[in-house]
């Protein structure tokens, strides 16, 4: 330290030092190797490496306990560590092996002969049906009608299904991967785990809670809660350890809920003295739906189309199908009789599992938070539903092979679903599983109906504070935002600031909010609101409102008014000239996570937000410079792109 050669050897070591200790603290490597690499190979070894820290700094009888952890920041590590060993205590569940769960044999051989363009047929679907012969028609009744008996247990049900359905034993052909780039076996496992969910549901009131929160033991018997405090309100879920995440979902999830779907499904039963029976023949098409419903995942099994079926849904003459939920809807029209276990059920049941195939393009996210107007969110399912005849037992069986698909995402069936206990927001799911009743009815109801009693049903959840159902011209607009905002806080912050907003963008809001993209449906909440088209979707404006709602309630709205009021001006009212549903999505991704603070300063950097065109149904948020000649004489404006104005929205923040 006496040479300034020496003081800059020494700092530079220590330097190199700290960063490899903070490194093995965070259990973490050093992106890359310093100049001193022997230094930095030493440090699993606390003698050599005390040893050269005081051979450097003549420091003494350094403590042991300081080497992994600097002495400035030991107090912090160790509080740090308490505290998540407080609120994550330590595992108590267990669960069988993954190898507890039979696989089926691989199947190699099966396009052994063939050539090439068979193969892209259906020759491999005819192979193997010829191999497995009909399905087990006994043991699929056995595994509907018993899947609530008490002493029927997962056992008896894993052994009933894999005896009953042959094309279980399809997830294991093999040429090179599944097309979803999985071994056969997780896509085996991933089904198998779809159908413990099928038995877990039907078993509400009985252990099914318990099945499908924490998994089974070594026995296949379904564990009990762990013996922990359940989490506080309000805890972050990414904080929470597994246990308290599956305690959490047990607690918190609306199983009276679930059990509904699956009697509006028609899968259960509930007789007049409330109790709960199984429908046979409707649970039967139920397993038999998740039995097959991810075998065109294997690449072998993918139909090409038919001259006589083209086109189909998009794929030409001779075109290999590769989404493979249009490739099984293929199937099941055309060569049905291919499967077996498909024949099992009745010609009315098939149309109903045919209907789970269909591409509804419904995004429950719009609809749980009231993000886009009635015509995006219904207009595809609803024209699936006349074009299929589909009734509301129909629509809830959807969604209970939806829901039990998704439950069984995780390739660990004997574990209960880990997708939904531990990777999935227990709030949004349960959002989701509200929504299923409000769907159902629209095989009766037009879409703008059935939005609208959505609407109405989450007002009358919000905070009394709220007061009653509005009505009149602000009503529509007022019901989005609510439940956009979601949260109570955002929620009371959006409701105070819409009545303080100027009377021009509370007059955008009304207007705009209230078009339904649908030429000849209205909002009772709103009659006599004028008719405009195309109707807009803000992407994203939940986000918007559930950042900045809380506090900048004002903001948020006069920017959500901003984005409607340009987008108004390249989209001009078609005044009803528009055949069928028109709606345009406006992207707002560059918005939604800002601080007020974060979207003010780009106007102080010769930059501005701009509303641009992409199509004739699309346009997004642009950040860009206000030199980049888009000007016109009349200002930042064109036919494609509008300057929003969002500094005015800041004047009282």
């Amino acid at each position: 330290l006496t040479t300034p050669g020496g003081a800059v050897r020494t700092v530079s070591t220590l330097l190199a030092l700290s960063l490899s200790m903070l490194s093995k603290l965070w259990g973490c490597r050093p992106r890359r190797a310093g100049p001193h690499d022997e230094i930095l190979a030493l440090r699993a070894d606390n003698a050599k490496l005390r040893a050269l820290l005081q051979s450097l700094t003549g420091a003494e009888g350094l403590a042991s306990n300081t080497i992994d952890t600097p002495p400035s920041r030991q107090s912090l590590v160790s509080d740090r560590r308490a505290s998540t060993t407080a609120a994550c205590p330590a595992a108590t569940l267990t669960f069988p092996e993954t190898s507890a769960l039979p696989l089926p044999p691989l199947i190699t051989d099966v396009c052994s002969g063939c050539d090439g363009r068979s193969v892209n047929n259906v020759y491999v679907l005819e192979q193997l049906h010829s191999r497995s012969g009909a399905a087990n028609g006994e043991r699929a009744r056995s595994a509907a009608c018993r899947i609530r008996d008490p002493d029927y247990t997962l056992r008896h049900f894993h052994d009933d299904v894999a005896a009953a359905f042959p094309e279980l034993g399809w997830y294991m052909v093999i040429r090179e991967h599944t097309s979803s780039n999985t071994l056969p076996e997780t896509e085996y496992r991933r089904t198998i785990g779809a159908l413990f969910a099928v038995y877990w549901l039907a078993r509400i009131g009985i252990d099914g809670e318990r099945g499908f929160c924490f998994g089974v033991d070594a026995d296949w018997r379904p564990n009990g809660p762990p013996p922990i405090a359940s989490p506080p309100a309000g805890s972050r879920f990414g904080l929470l350890s597994g246990e308290q995440k599956r305690l959490a979902f047990y607690e918190s999830t609306p199983w009276a809920e679930l059990e509904r779907l699956m009697v509006d499904a028609g899968v259960l039963r509930r007789g007049a003295d409330g109790a709960v029976g199984v429908s046979a023949d409707r649970m039967a098409a139920l397993l038999v739906q998740t039995a097959i419903h991810d075998i065109m995942k294997v690449d072998l099994m993918r139909p090409s189309v038919s001259p006589e079926h083209a086109p189909y849904l998009g794929f030409g003459a001779g075109d290999t199908i590769s989404d493979h939920d249009v490739a099984l809807g293929y199937v099941l029209e055309h060569h049905g009789h291919l499967l077996p276990s498909f024949q099992l059920v009745t010609h009315q049941l098939q149309r109903a599992i045919r209907f789970t195939q269909a591409k509804i393009r419904f995004n429950n996210g719009w609809l749980v938070q009231a993000e886009a107007p009635p015509a995006a969110v219904f207009s595809h399912f609803k024209a699936c539903i006349r074009s299929n005849a589909i009734n509301s037992a129909d629509i809830a069986f959807y969604f209970a092979h939806w829901l039990t698909d998704l439950a069984g995402a995780e390739p660990t069936p004997l574990r209960g679903s880990e997708k939904f206990c531990l990777r999935f927001p227990h709030g949004v799911l349960a959002s989701f599983i509200e929504s299923f009743p409000i769907v159902g009815q629209l095989a009766q109801q037009s879409e703008t109906e059935v939005f609208e009693g959505y609407l109405r049903q989450r007002w009358r959840d919000a905070p009394r504070a709220l007061g009653p159902e509005p009505r009149g011209p602000h009503a529509v607009a007022l019901c989005r935002l609510i439940v956009q905002a979601q949260h109570e806080a955002a929620q009371k912050g959006v409701f105070e600031a819409f009545w303080r907003l100027q009377e021009a963008d509370r007059a955008v809001l009304e207007l705009e909010m209230a078009q339904t993209g649908l030429p000849q449906q209205t909002y009772s909440l709103a009659r006599g609101c004028p008719k405009l088209g195309p109707a807009f979707l803000i992407y994203y404006s939940p986000a918007l409102l559930q950042t900045l709602g809380a506090e900048h309630g004002e903001v948020a709205l006069r920017i959500l008014a901003e984005i409607y009021r340009q987008a108004r001006a390249i989209w001009p009212d078609d005044g009803g000239s528009g055949s069928g549903c028109s709606t345009v999505t406006l992207r707002i991704d560059v918005l939604k996570d800002r601080t007020v603070e974060a979207i003010q300063q780009v106007y102080t950097y010769g930059e501005g937000w701009f509303l641009t065109k992409l199509n004739d149904q699309e346009g997004v948020i642009e950040k860009r410079s206000l030199g980049e000649g888009d000007a016109s004489r009349h200002g930042y404006a064109s036919v494609h792109r509008r300057l929003l104005e969002l500094w005015r929205t800041f004047r009282d923040e």
